[in-house]
């Protein structure tokens, strides 16, 4: 419904401002957050897709526009939604938060007279702390021999140059993405196999990550050996978010909360 999933696109940009804000980059200064209280998306219904099924979602600079897109794709057995967000705006978590109340605005919409259903709590005072540590004298001090350690994994990542996976690339034009773009990859693990990495976890203890990040290093090894890619010294490295989310933050609207 063309008219109700609009009014829910523009209810959660009215609740989290990051998707409507613009980037101020003034001589000078730090560049900072400006909001734009009366933009609203326009939501592009049935775009040509490319063979993933995905709209042409190429480069965003957000000192020119928000950086927020919505399309609608129409399938034979219905629709999807495809948002693009800058991720400077949001991570994952931020954005699942978006897409519940998307789909709780609708459903309100699409069914009037049902009891309603109110949107959650969210608290923008939040956004002030957004990152800090929260480390106490008292903690710091407890943590200092872990600190030590942590500034030997910064020596090691300044002083190590990855190289790239593949070898060298074509020069991307930023302003227009390739065709195929975006292809996302993705993989589901069925139940029995989460089970046996689990159990396969817990026996050595470490965690699951533990094994799947052990098991990406080995396959891309492998992988640049079997197309006599670089040698065995290169340096491989791989960027894994972590959530820096505090139990505090939970009424936190959509933010990019992470480090790697």
């Amino acid at each position: 419904n063309r008219a109700a999933w609009e009014a829910a696109v523009n209810t959660v940009v009215q609740r989290h401002v990051l998707l409507r804000t613009t980037v101020s980059q003034t001589m000078g200064r730090r560049p900072h957050w400006v909001d734009q209280p009366e933009w609203r998306p326009v939501v592009a219904w049935r775009p040509d897709v490319n063979a993933s099924g995905f709209p042409s979602a190429g480069y965003i600079d957000i000192v020119q526009e928000p950086g927020t897109r919505f399309w609608v794709v129409e399938r034979d057995d219905g629709h999807d939604a495809v948002l693009q967000v800058h991720h400077a705006k949001a991570d994952a978590l931020g954005l699942t938060r978006v897409v519940e109340d998307l789909l709780v605005a609708y459903a309100a919409r699409m069914t009037p007279n049902a009891a309603p259903v109110p949107l959650p709590e969210l608290n923008a005072d939040s956004f002030r702390q957004r990152g800090a540590p929260g480390l106490t004298v008292g903690r710091f001090l407890k943590m200092l021999h872990l600190q030590f350690a942590g500034l030997l994994g910064v020596r090691e990542f300044l002083m190590r140059t990855p190289v790239p996976l593949s070898g060298p690339a074509d020069a991307m034009d930023m302003s227009v993405p390739p065709p195929a773009y975006p292809t996302p990859c993705r993989h589901d693990f069925s139940l029995e196999e989460t089970r046996d990495l689990l159990h396969a976890a817990k026996s050595q203890g470490v965690t699951a990550n533990d094994l799947l990040v052990r098991d990406l290093f080995l396959a891309a090894t492998r992988w640049r050996q079997k197309h006599g890619m670089g040698s065995p010294r290169d340096w491989l490295r791989f960027s894994i978010p972590m959530n820096l989310r505090r139990p505090e933050d939970a009424l936190m609207p959509m933010a990019n909360s992470v480090s790697s």
